[in-house]
């Protein structure tokens, strides 16, 4: 069953995105100009900017408009989200092939800590690529408590064109809280270089997430490779110049940025969790 992207939820993104143009405390346009825009009724575009009201990202004030506040409630934290999710809501034919899938108790330990898992608890392993341009972009390896891996684990359809983050919280009602992510750069296994046709020992780009649920329970643990001729992410930096002695922290902004075929960079937003 494919589950389809709300077009509330495509408008929020949308908009995330538009927000790089814009100053701190700029007016947005109209309801009814938005809605126009977008090709959509008031009440779906009023949705949208709740969402975007409660993540502090804009404010409204009767009578005067709706303004943009800045980064959100914690600039400092990134909307959970990847690039295989942006790719598969913004990017036309844009896909995920499932390739693998398994349900049993052998998994890596360091898996198993991510999890928070005993040596004897059931893991769904579910291993895709991304697709873009019909050429692989990325190998994601998906793992899942059993009693969370089992609600998808059927969804072949929606698995190929719906993250597997907003098929939880949508279709599931199962909520994602946070993420925790860290990156670095490795060379191309045997397993991941079949997977995304590219040399053994090639330069990669290695992206791992955990995912938490209400009182810090980790319910998903996602390990990505993406091809390095295919995605970049950068980072921009502001508050430069911070007094250190005021423990100031650089704000930063991030965007995964897949690569086109003709060596276009075209940033996609990332905040479709």
């Amino acid at each position: 069953m494919n589950v389809p992207v709300p077009k509330y939820y495509l408008i929020i993104n949308i908009l995330r995105q538009t927000f790089a143009k814009y100053n701190r405390g700029d007016r947005l346009p109209s309801e009814f100009e938005l809605a126009k825009e977008f090709g959509v009724s008031r009440v779906t575009l009023q949705r949208a900017l709740a969402q975007l009201v409660e993540d502090g990202v804009v404010i409204r004030l009767q009578g005067k408009g709706t303004f943009y506040s800045g980064e959100g409630k914690d600039r400092r934290t990134q909307a959970i989200s990847g690039a295989l999710e942006s790719l598969m809501v913004y990017e036309n034919g844009a896909s995920a092939r499932v390739i693998g899938k398994s349900w049993s108790r052998d998994a890596p330990s360091d898996v198993r800590q991510h999890l928070g898992l005993a040596e004897n608890d059931e893991i769904v392993i579910i291993k895709r690529v991304a697709i873009v341009d019909a050429e692989p972009l990325a190998y994601i390896i998906n793992y899942l408590p059993r009693e969370i891996g089992v609600k998808i684990y059927d969804e072949d359809k929606a698995l190929m064109h719906s993250p597997i983050a907003f098929l939880l919280r949508e279709k599931y009602r199962v909520p994602l809280t946070r993420a925790d992510q860290t990156i670095d750069a490795v060379l191309a296994d045997p397993e991941v270089a079949s997977a995304l046709d590219f040399p053994i020992g090639s330069p990669l780009l290695r992206i791992e997430r955990t995912f938490f649920t209400k009182k810090d329970k980790p319910i998903q643990f996602t390990r990505s490779w993406y091809r390095s001729d295919r995605h970049k992410y950068a980072v921009t930096l502001s508050d430069w110049g911070a007094s250190l002695g005021k423990k100031k922290q650089d704000i930063a902004s991030t965007q995964e940025v897949p690569a086109g075929r003709r060596g276009s960079i075209r940033p996609r937003p990332l905040n479709l969790a």
